[in-house]
C-alpha cells in the first residue's frame, strides 16, 4: 500500500513538472519572424534593431531565443538581412524599431504574448465543426470570435487596418492612386502619383510611396526626375504607351517606366514584378511629344482622362459605301472607353451607327453599346461612349455614305487588367 501511494505521489509530480513547464513555454514572435519591412518604403530592415519594454513602461525586457525560455535574446534585437529574427515572448511588451543606423521608425505597444491557457489538443476538429464552409475566424474589438464570409473566386483577403475584421476583395479593390498627370516638361515628362497595386499576378504588392516623375524622352534610368523609356530610340507618332510600375529584385525598390509593349516585353534588367497603371498618348509631331491631358481616378480604381485639347479622328470624311459597316480607329487604348463627339454632315436622307467593333448590322440588333442615329436632318450632333477594341477601333456603319466629323475629348481606362 505504501509502494503503490509513494508511486502515485511521484507521479503525480512528475505530471505537475511537466504541466508547469508546458504552460511556461514562450510564444514565437510572429511579425519578426515573417521578416519586418519599412512600413514607408516596403524595404525589408537589413540590420535593423527591435528594442523590447514591458507594454506601458519605460523598462528593458528582453525575449528569449527559445520557448523553453533557456537562452536570452539580446535586447536590442538585431535583425538578419531579411528583416528577421527567432525570438519568443511570454509577456505583453512594447516594441521598439530601428533601422540600422538607430533611426527610430515604428513604436508598437501594447503587445501581447502570454501563453495561451488552452492546452494542446483540448480544441479538436469535431468543436470546430459547426462553422460555415470556407469562412474564417476573426475576433471583434471584446476579443469575442466572429466569421469573416467566403469571398468569391479571384478575390483576396485584405486587411482593413487595426481593430477591423479582415475581408475578401477583388484584386482591383486593393489598388488605389498611381494616377499620371504632365510634369512640368510636359512634353516629354510624365508624373505617377503615390499609390499600390498588385503585380500582373496577382501575387507581389507593389507600392509607390510617394510621387515620380520619368521621361519620355530618354531611356530608362532608376529614381525619380530620370529617364523612362524602354529604349533609347524615339517614340513613335499616334502611339498609345503603357506605364507600368516594376519593382526590383535586389533590393524591392520601385519604380516606373514607359513601353510600348502591352505585357513589359522591354522591361529593365533586374526588375522581374511589374503591373500596368496608366497609358499616354504621342502626337505626330517630330520627334513626338505627349498629347497633353488631366486624370483623375473614380470609383472603382478606373481614371478618366480628358484630352487638354480636342483631336480629329475623322475630319468631314465620307463612308465608303452605302449600308456597309467599316471600322474607325479612334483615340483611345485598347479596352477602354472612348469619349467623344460626333458631327454628321447629312444633306438629308443620310445616316449613321456607332457601335463597338463587334456590332452586327445596320439595325444594329443586338448591340448593347452606346450607339447613336441621324437621318433626315442637315446636322447632327452627339456625345458617344464606346468601348475600343483590342485595336482602338470602333464600328461604323452608314446609310447614304454621310460626310462624318469624329472628335476625341478623352477615355476611361477601367484598370482591370
Amino acid at each position: 500500500m505504501k509502494r503503490a501511494l509513494k508511486i502515485l505521489l511521484i507521479s503525480v509530480f512528475i505530471l505537475f513538472i511537466y504541466i508547469s513547464a508546458y504552460a511556461a513555454q514562450a510564444i514565437q514572435v510572429d511579425f519578426l519572424l515573417a521578416g519586418y519591412r519599412h512600413p514607408t518604403t516596403d524595404v525589408v530592415l537589413s540590420g535593423g534593431k527591435v528594442e523590447t519594454y514591458l507594454a506601458g513602461t519605460a523598462t528593458l525586457s528582453s525575449l528569449w531565443t527559445d520557448k523553453e525560455k533557456i537562452g536570452t535574446a539580446t535586447n536590442p534585437i538585431i535583425l538578419d538581412s531579411t528583416g528577421k529574427a527567432e525570438v519568443f515572448g511570454d509577456n505583453i511588451y512594447d516594441f521598439k524599431i530601428y533601422d540600422s543606423g538607430d533611426v527610430l521608425i515604428e513604436t508598437i505597444p501594447g503587445v501581447s504574448y502570454l501563453p495561451n491557457t488552452v492546452e494542446d489538443g483540448s480544441i479538436t476538429l469535431s468543436k470546430l465543426a459547426d462553422g460555415t464552409p470556407g469562412n474564417l475566424i476573426s475576433y471583434d474589438s471584446g476579443g469575442s470570435p466572429s466569421a469573416v464570409s467566403t469571398g468569391t473566386t479571384g478575390q483576396i483577403l485584405t486587411s482593413n487596418g487595426a481593430g477591423l475584421a479582415p475581408s475578401f476583395q477583388s484584386t482591383t479593390s486593393v489598388r488605389y492612386g498611381l494616377v499620371p498627370s504632365n510634369d512640368t516638361d510636359s512634353d516629354h515628362d510624365i508624373s505617377i502619383s503615390a499609390g499600390r497595386v498588385l503585380d500582373s499576378d496577382r501575387l507581389v504588392s507593389l507600392y509607390l510611396s510617394s510621387e515620380i516623375t520619368k521621361q519620355i524622352d530618354a531611356v530608362f534610368a532608376e529614381g525619380d526626375d530620370a529617364g523612362g523609356f524602354y529604349t533609347n530610340a524615339d517614340p513613335a507618332a499616334d502611339t498609345f504607351y503603357y506605364i507600368y510600375l516594376i519593382k526590383k529584385t535586389s533590393d524591392s525598390s520601385i519604380d516606373v517606366y514607359i513601353d510600348v509593349s502591352d505585357s513589359a516585353a522591354n522591361i529593365p534588367s533586374g526588375y522581374v514584378e511589374y503591373r500596368i497603371v496608366s497609358k499616354i498618348l504621342t502626337d505626330n509631331s517630330s520627334p513626338p511629344n505627349i498629347v497633353n491631358f488631366s486624370a483623375h481616378e473614380i470609383s472603382g480604381s478606373g481614371i478618366k482622362y480628358s484630352w487638354l485639347a480636342q483631336i480629329a479622328d475623322l475630319s468631314n470624311q465620307q463612308t465608303t459605301t452605302s449600308q456597309t459597316a467599316e471600322l474607325v480607329t479612334v483615340s483611345a487604348p485598347p479596352g477602354c472607353i472612348y469619349h467623344g463627339w460626333s458631327r454628321l454632315v447629312n444633306e438629308l436622307n443620310r445616316g449613321l451607327i456607332l457601335t463597338h467593333s463587334t456590332g452586327t448590322d445596320g439595325s444594329a440588333s443586338g448591340v448593347v453599346l452606346p450607339q447613336w442615329t441621324a437621318t433626315g436632318i442637315d446636322h447632327r450632333y452627339d456625345k458617344i461612349d464606346i468601348i475600343a477594341d483590342s485595336n482602338s477601333q470602333i464600328r461604323m456603319w452608314n446609310y447614304n455614305r454621310p460626310y462624318v466629323y469624329l472628335y476625341a475629348i478623352g477615355f476611361t481606362d477601367p484598370r482591370v487588367d
